[in-house]
């Protein structure tokens, strides 16, 4: 199994990957591209997923010796989504309405003008 199966399209989730017959030098990678920091037991394998775009990305075991395996699921790269936030009902200028954006999420934020 795949836990979590998705995260954000910068990468930086840490999956892990249960199942059995692991061996040190299992390596991951996830749409094709190489994971990071992996971990390897008998049961299971912790891996930091790499930055991705948005969609599904077939995850990939690979054990020296053996065939690759795939994860029944995929892992889904989630697009950023925006939130608006801070507004209440004052009326106020054009002026008075300011755009905040960091990273993914844009914040909306409004000054009253001075009396």
């Amino acid at each position: 199994s795949l836990s979590p199966s998705s995260g954000p399209i910068e990468g930086g989730s840490v999956i892990t990957i249960t199942g059995s017959g692991f061996v040190a030098g299992a390596t991951v990678t996830v749409g094709g591209v190489a994971a990071t920091d992996v971990t390897v037991t008998p049961t299971s394998i912790t891996a930091t997923v790499p930055a991705h775009a948005a969609g599904d990305a077939e995850v990939r075991v690979s054990i020296p010796g053996f065939n690759d395996a795939i994860a029944p699921v995929a892992f889904t790269y989630a697009a950023p989504t925006l939130a608006a936030t801070g507004m209440d009902a004052a009326p106020i200028g054009i002026a008075g309405l300011v755009l905040l954006g960091f990273g993914a999420a844009l914040t909306l934020a409004r000054r009253r003008r001075a009396a």
